[in-house]
């Protein structure tokens, strides 16, 4: 037996690790004792198979090697031994034969010691084993942890192996960041946080840019002006050759306002205007706009803000889209491209530039200010302008005429806000403001006419042009002709003839009657009335009340008292009948405006333009909130409405002209046939609201509408019965009349009507006139009924001429 220890793998040639697993032994014994398969050699399978079967794919190896190796050493020491004791034993027989048995006793107890070396080998391949486990364990560990460690700066581009190692030491810790708590989120929240930021400050960025890039294009009198957006803190007036005003701006965060005051627009000239005349409307334009400017100045404002807004909008959406194209075209690594770019040579350099010329000039030259250049004017002390400065000539034209035009503001303000207190006020002391009394019955509608002109009640021959044909030859169901009488001034505003039977007079009469006739009678007459008005109480139908205004003129001092008349009357609808501006051109806005903001939010306006009224009006009309009609019924709270704009436009110190192919007449009669259309398909029209009642007639005379309401004349004419419906002719709201202008207080009386209408029935009910004087005092009427829809044809005569108004 060998006292040779075994080596251990570390100290055995490497060369042997590679030989066959069983040494050449003619014998065989070595080869016996190598394939034992007794308990030792069984259980050490068994527990090389668990340790292998434990250890992970790597280490598995690593124990299958250890256990070839101890076996493979176990037979080279047992077959060295018995090649040592047979040389030792001679060529003697019996010698040979006792050395023989001896050597194979001597192998028994080679084989015991062998399997007991080999168990011990096994013992410590277990140990190596274990502790390769263990290791690999730990490197499995370390592996996540240096993994977890590279997910968490991979932003910070520190290299790594693929086994997760860092390149420098493996026990180093890992590198710091400048922010650690940035680092520590979760990628999704880092994205999140990155998108919020990215959002908010592309909406800072684009809304700068919207305010400096601002401008609106408005009216400053008769002149079109630019305005635009500054942050030098100052409000400047631009009025070229004349020189400027200036003054603080009240706006915050410095903002200023430039207004560029230019030519006047050629829509308020023509070439048949006379020149004197022309210089006179100028003039009384710069009276409306210093008369109230106010109404100027708000229209500007808001069309600055809305174009602010509109501005901010667009750049903020090209902004966020060219990000998300930039992420786009770079694979989802935008960052990473810019840094790459960035650090090209030359790249920050040229960037610093564009930006500098992109937003750091035109900074400079937005909050550049005047320098305090100009002086105050001591006409201007107790107004709002008192801290203005005033350059060039413009100073000696406010030191001359500036007084005038303070006081007319002055005077303005002051008129109007009486007016509106006073109209307040009358509706307050109203027992029943809304609507009459309970039981009471509205009076009969009064006879005569109100306005600013006396009654010129005219024959249909009368009119202009080739259309006077046109507007005396409508023909009612029963054959006659409207038109072939003449009134006198005077005459009842029915409009009936004085022999007919079928007018309200009539009406009033066989009341009158059947109330004489009554006297004396029983009891039971009188507890079935009351049981009728009872019946008839408890099924009153909702009423809409409307509030109708016409020839606004651009009047804008007016507009807040409109407003209080809705508001105090609780009218849901408001009808305007037309001419609310002069001339119908773009500097006009102002006025369209003033009176859509003196409307209540949520009430309804329709309008049917006039001929001081333009295309340029609707459009203006339209952008306010307006439902404008243009020839086609609209549906209002239950009420059909028809209508059409003027043919004809009026600007000031010009003649009358066609702005369509179309007379006043001809687009009345297709009205007209429109509306009977509409009452075969069972869609009856109830109001024709047009301008010029002269075009409203035909559709009430042929009974395919109810009523017709109408401006233009500047005086009332009805409510009266025409043909087979009713006819009403609003005076002027604006104080309109012959001669008289509607700037500064009113000259001329002011009248608003209210009108209660009944939807299922489709008919008015009653009215009430609102008429402001013009010491500013309110008048409001009691409530008056509209006469009853004509059963047979009633002639009426034409009021006034159609170029009137």
């Amino acid at each position: 037996m060998s006292d040779k220890p075994n080596e251990s793998d570390d100290e055995r040639n490497p060369g042997d690790v590679n030989e066959p697993s069983a040494a050449a032994d003619p014998d065989g014994i070595g080869a016996q004792d190598s394939d034992s398969s007794g308990p030792d050699a069984a259980g050490t399978a068994d527990r090389a198979d668990r340790v292998t079967g434990e250890l992970p794919e790597g280490d598995a190896s690593v124990a299958e090697d250890s256990d070839q190796s101890v076996a493979r050493q176990g037979d080279r020491d047992a077959a060295a031994e018995v090649e040592r004791d047979v040389a030792a034993a001679g060529p003697t027989g019996d010698d040979a034969g006792t050395a023989a048995d001896a050597a194979v006793a001597g192998a028994d107890g080679i084989d015991d010691d062998a399997g007991t070396a080999a168990d011990a080998a096994v013992a410590g391949a277990d140990a190596i084993d274990d502790e390769a486990g263990t290791a690999a364990d730990a490197a499995v560990a370390g592996t996540d942890a240096t993994d977890d460690a590279a997910i968490a700066t991979a932003g910070a581009g520190a290299p790594t192996k693929a086994d997760g190692a860092s390149d420098t030491d493996g026990a180093a810790a890992p590198p710091r960041h400048r922010f650690e708590w940035w680092h520590r989120q979760r990628p999704r929240t880092r994205r999140t946080i990155r998108a919020v930021v990215a959002f908010v400050l592309t909406g800072l960025l684009s809304l700068l840019a919207g305010v400096m890039t601002a401008d609106y294009e408005g009216s400053l009198g008769p002149h079109r002006a630019d305005y635009s957006v500054r942050l030098n803190g100052e409000v400047t007036v631009d009025m070229g050759p004349l020189g400027a005003l200036i003054v603080d701006s009240p706006l915050p965060l410095n903002l200023g306002v430039d207004v560029l005051v230019k030519e006047i627009p050629i829509e308020l000239s023509t070439p048949q205007t006379d020149p004197v005349v022309g210089l006179t409307s100028d003039l009384t334009s710069y009276s409306q706009f210093l008369a109230n400017p106010e109404a100027a100045i708000s229209d500007a404002a808001y069309g600055l803000v809305l174009d602010v807004v509109s501005r901010w909008i667009l750049y903020w959406s090209v902004l966020l889209v060219g990000a998300a194209l930039g992420r786009l075209a770079a694979h989802g690594v935008l960052r990473d491209a810019v840094k790459s770019a960035w650090a090209r040579q030359g790249v920050p350099a040229v960037s610093v530039a564009l930006a500098v010329v992109l937003v750091g000039l035109p900074l400079v030259e937005a909050t550049q200010t005047s320098g305090g250049v100009g002086r105050t004017s001591r006409i201007l002390a107790d107004t709002p302008l008192a801290e203005a400065r005033i350059t060039g000539r413009l100073a000696t034209l406010v030191d001359h005429y500036g007084g005038y035009v303070v006081d007319a503001i002055d005077d303005n303000t002051e008129f109007y806000a009486r007016a509106q207190t006073n109209l307040e006020a009358a509706y307050a002391a109203e027992a029943d403001p809304i609507a009459p009394a309970e039981g009471e019955t509205p009076q009969e509608s009064p006879s005569g006419e109100s306005g600013t002109e006396p009654t010129d009640l005219a024959s249909d021959a009368s009119t202009d042009g080739g259309d006077a044909t046109d507007q005396g030859g409508s023909t009612g169901t029963d054959g006659a002709t409207s038109g072939d009488g003449s009134a006198e001034p005077g005459d009842s505003p029915s409009g009936a003839d004085a022999e007919s039977t079928d007018g309200p007079g009539a009406d009033a009469d066989a009341t009158g009657a059947a109330a004489d006739a009554t006297d004396g009678t029983d009891d039971s007459a009188t507890d079935d009335s009351a049981t009728d008005d009872a019946d008839a109480t408890e099924s009153e139908p909702e009423l809409v009340t409307m509030l109708l205004v016409s020839d606004l003129h651009c009047n804008v001092g007016m507009a807040p008292v409109v407003g209080a008349a809705v508001t105090a009357s609780e009218s849901s609808l408001v009808l305007n009948a037309g001419d609310t501006v002069m001339g119908g051109t773009s500097v006009e806005s102002y006025c369209v405006n003033a009176f859509a903001r003196g409307v209540p939010d949520g009430v309804p306006v329709v309008v049917s333009d006039g001929n001081h009224d333009s295309v340029t009006t609707a459009d203006q009309e339209a952008n306010a909130g307006w439902t404008v009609l243009h020839g086609e019924p609209v549906d209002v709270q239950g009420i059909r409405i028809l209508g059409d704009t003027d043919p004809t436009l009026t600007s000031l110190g010009a003649p009358t002209r066609p702005e369509r192919e179309e007379t006043i007449n001809q687009m009345g009669n297709r009205i007209s046939q429109l509306a009977c259309q509409l009452q075969e398909d069972d869609e009856p029209v109830d109001i024709v609201l047009i301008h010029s009642p002269f075009a409203g007639r035909q559709s009430v005379e042929a009974g395919c509408a109810t009523l017709s309401i109408s401006g233009h004349l500047h005086r009332q004419v009805g409510p009266r019965q025409l043909g087979l419906g009713l006819q009403y002719t609003s005076a002027s709201t604006a104080g309109a009349g012959s001669g008289t202008p509607t700037i500064g207080p009113l000259q001329n009386p002011s009248v608003m009507t209210v009108i209660r209408w009944d939807p299922e029935a489709g008919l008015p009910v009653d009215y009430r006139l609102i008429t402001i004087d013009p010491d500013a005092s309110v008048d409001i009427s009691e409530w008056f009924a509209f006469p009853e829809t004509p059963e047979t044809f009633v002639s009426g005569d034409a009021e006034g001429d159609p170029a009137d108004g």
